[in-house]
């Protein structure tokens, strides 16, 4: 009898120590508050967000490419150019509708645009890159020289986010929790009619910036 007191009281202190444990934040979780504090203070101050459009370059290149063989047989071209125009289409819907949001919805920093294909040339280049409302390239639109560079983009489900979502991250590198670097939303959130509902999300997105940044400044 007394046995088996005394295992009964050892696993409730084993149960209390786990629950204890989990109940303190890791390492990691200190780093990645102190991360997401710092990120949030320099996204407000000296901050500016580029928000990334899609080319989907290789896939469109690709079809082309195929289109190009006089060999194809006719069915098989109309097959692939209706790919072809629905990959364009969509394509365009969703930066339409990124752009649009993100331009009049967000308001913690200031929004930039560029396409994917410039991804590696943002690192140094200040200008030449970055696009108007049209999402036509202009030369004029420059980003300060000390600016610090967070990206947004548009992602589609994948095994590590079980549905669409807006991701923000440093330039450099991914950003983690609490910093409100995914949002989720649905597909039909980014094509032309439903932008409404996609700025919906981006002011929500603007209001989670604003009270991370005010528990950053609190603890100065």
């Amino acid at each position: 009898m007394r046995i088996i007191i005394k295992q009964n009281i050892y696993i409730i202190f084993l149960l209390a120590l786990c629950h204890f444990a989990a109940a303190q934040p890791t390492f990691n979780d200190k780093a990645n508050r102190e991360e997401a504090f710092l990120a949030v203070k320099e996204m407000k101050y000296g901050g500016i967000l580029v928000v990334r459009l899609k080319t989907n370059h290789i896939k469109i290149k690709s079809l082309q490419r195929e289109l190009s063989n006089p060999n194809l047989k006719p069915g098989k071209r109309k097959r692939i150019q209706g790919i072809l125009d629905e990959t364009i289409n969509r394509k365009d819907a969703i930066n339409t509708t990124m752009a649009n949001a993100f331009l009049d919805s967000f308001s913690f920093c200031p929004v930039y645009l560029s396409y994917d294909t410039s991804a590696n040339t943002l690192k140094t280049a200040k200008s030449g890159i970055f696009l108007n409302r049209d999402l036509q390239l202009d030369p004029n639109i420059s980003i300060p020289d000390t600016a610090n560079i967070f990206i947004a983009y548009y992602h589609e489900k994948s095994g590590d986010y079980p549905s669409d979502g807006l991701m923000i991250r440093r330039l450099s590198k991914p950003l983690n929790e609490p910093f409100p670097h995914y949002t989720a939303i649905k597909e039909s959130f980014v094509n032309e009619m439903n932008t409404p509902r996609l700025r919906k999300v981006i002011v929500i997105l603007d209001d989670k910036l604003g009270k991370l940044l005010a528990r950053a400044e609190k603890r100065e």
